[in-house]
């Protein structure tokens, strides 16, 4: 019978009960390949951009601050492990959307040679038509 714990996470990640124990295995184990997540000027200015945003919608610059720091770190964390799983953009670039709190749409390119993730844009998904011929 299925541990509790291991139910809610896997209800909370959305995967079937195949899926999670494969990602467990793969994601958690010593020998997956990390990459190393770098921000074009563009991406850093589109972060600038968000906390400037937010900053002026709830006058709380020290919100403002933790949110922008905690997507950055979340965009670091998720892109590290197996960037390959987010859909194919156009040629090289990927997609990732972040629905959950941002709204936000993350397209990135894999170097394998020098095991790099680069981030090009991070941008609102209201304003992705922008870049829709990035690639």
């Amino acid at each position: 019978m299925e541990n509790m714990l291991a139910r809610s996470n896997r209800i909370q990640t959305g995967c079937s009960l195949r899926e999670h124990r494969f990602f467990r295995k793969f994601c958690f184990s010593e020998t997956l390949k990390k990459y190393k997540v770098n921000f074009s000027d563009a991406a850093k200015e589109d972060l600038h951009e968000i906390y400037d945003y937010i900053a002026g919608v709830s006058l709380n610059r020290k919100f403002s601050a933790s949110f922008v720091k905690g997507f950055y770190s979340y965009l670091k964390e998720a892109l590290s492990y197996f960037p390959c799983r987010f859909p194919i953009h156009r040629g090289t670039v990927r997609k990732v959307a972040c629905t959950k709190n941002t709204n936000s749409i993350v397209l990135f390119e894999i170097r394998e040679t020098t095991s790099e993730v680069f981030v090009l844009v991070v941008t609102s998904a209201k304003q992705y038509t922008r870049y829709s011929n990035l690639g």
